[in-house]
């Protein structure tokens, strides 16, 4: 009896691990490198807006503070070694976001 509870229990955690893990999908292979490829296209991106006087110094200031964030939340994601789709989606939306707010803050008025 207590050989046979334990072996329904452990069958339980067994199926819930598995379960779990199809919901985990991993991203695409090169997920991370695309995102870490855009970071660094960004990055390249203010720093043109700089030199160029479309993007003000504490506008930049912003900028890079937001990509930092977006570093972080992807160490985060990566903390436990892989990087599933929902992670892989959340940075990605992060990233669109911070790509339209550089494209903004070239094309305003306010110039160095």
């Amino acid at each position: 009896m207590k050989k046979q509870m334990i072996f329904s229990v452990m069958s339980l955690v067994a199926l819930i691990s598995m379960s779990e893990a199809a919901f985990a999908e991993d991203a695409p292979a090169g997920a991370q490198q695309k995102i870490e490829q855009r970071q660094q296209n960004q990055e390249k991106r203010i720093q043109d807006g700089v030199k160029s006087g479309q993007i003000t110094p504490v506008e930049a200031q912003k900028l890079e503070a937001k990509e930092a964030k977006i570093k972080q939340v992807e160490a985060t994601a990566l903390a436990d070694g892989k990087l599933d789709k929902k992670e892989a989606r959340h940075l990605n939306r992060m990233e669109n976001r911070t790509s339209r707010e550089i494209h903004r803050k070239r094309h305003n008025s306010v110039h160095q």
